[in-house]
């Protein structure tokens, strides 16, 4: 379990949008890949092809007074957008 208080709890969510192009070109649906208000989510990287993209990204959290740090992969196909 998680404590309560994390000096990582203000970068949550991850949300995900894809571009069909330019920066104008955002497609509507949005995906909250992480929403936990005790961890924290960042730099975040990005390897897409045709189907779908692969995003790693680290993330961090407080247990027992020490700080813990991970790295997630998520793949996420292209057609849920």
């Amino acid at each position: 379990m998680y404590h309560t208080f994390s000096a990582y709890a203000g970068r949550t969510p991850l949300t995900c949008a894809i571009s069909k192009g330019g920066p104008d070109e955002f497609l509507p649906k949005l995906i909250n890949l992480e929403d936990h208000p005790d961890l924290g989510f960042c730099y975040p990287a990005i390897l897409s092809n045709k189907d779908y993209v692969l995003i790693a990204y680290f993330y961090g959290y407080y247990k027992d007074g020490k700080a813990y740090y991970d790295g997630r992969i998520k793949k996420l196909l292209l057609d849920e957008f």
